[in-house]
Order: C-alpha cells, then structure tokens, then sequence
C-alpha cells in the first residue's frame, strides 16, 4: 500500500506471504495469543496493517491497532511486545531493514522454489516407486 501513515509520516503497508497468500498481523493484546506475529488472514484488516517508519537509525514497522513495533524476542522470535510485556516501541530489536527487490530477483527467487519443489516431488516418487515393488 501507499497511503499516507498518519502522524507517523510513514507509508502503510501490508505483507503478504506468497507461499500461503496470508497476510502477516499482531495478535492484539486483549485476544490469544497476544502479541504474536503471524500470517492468518487471507484479507487485508486492521492488525495485517503495518507503517513504514524511516528513522536515521533504520526503519520499523508499526502495527497501529496494536500500538506496537515488530519486535525480535530472542534469537528468532517476531513479537508485538517489549520485555517489559508492553507495546515495543522503535527499540533497537525493533529495526528493520528494507530492501528492493527487482523483478528479476523475484523471478529467481520463485525459479530456486520451484527447483526444490521439484527435486522434493522426484525424492518422494521414487521412494513411492520403491515401496510398491516390494
């Protein structure tokens, strides 16, 4: 999206999975379970809607139904929520970084997922092939 975000000043956006055409969302806080980052809804709501912040020290994303940054909480979790169990702010676990991607980058992306696929789907089939020999 680019509509204009607010007071923020920044773009909103949402962030579509394109393996599972899900949208990514924060769990608000008053529902379970809180303050998880997910990919849920094949429809664009409120908490799938995030703004892009550019900061000078980088960029976050905000969810403004939740109140709350994209947060890393350990070494691989994605949250909504602080240490404290409140809203993350722009903290540094918090920043981001964007990058473009070209068509051609797309493309190669999607070609490297189709090559796998393809090579899982060959393993399992000659495996099937080996199974109902026997």
């Amino acid at each position: 999206g680019g509509r204009s975000g607010g007071r923020s000043g920044g773009a909103r956006a949402a962030l579509r999975s394109v393996a599972s055409g899900r949208y990514l969302q924060v769990v608000p806080r008053s529902e379970s379970p809180a303050w998880v980052v997910r990919l849920w809804s094949a429809s664009v709501g409120a908490a799938e809607e995030f703004e892009v912040r550019l900061r000078r020290n980088g960029t976050y994303l905000r969810n403004p139904q939740c109140r709350c940054h994209l947060n890393l909480r350990g070494a691989n979790l994605l949250r909504g929520h602080a240490e404290s169990g409140r809203p993350a702010g722009a903290v540094p676990t918090a920043r981001m970084q964007l990058r473009p991607l070209s068509l051609a980058d797309v493309r190669r992306a999607l070609e490297r997922e189709a090559a796998a696929d393809a090579a899982a789907r060959a393993l399992t089939h000659a495996s099937l092939l080996r199974v109902s020999s026997l």
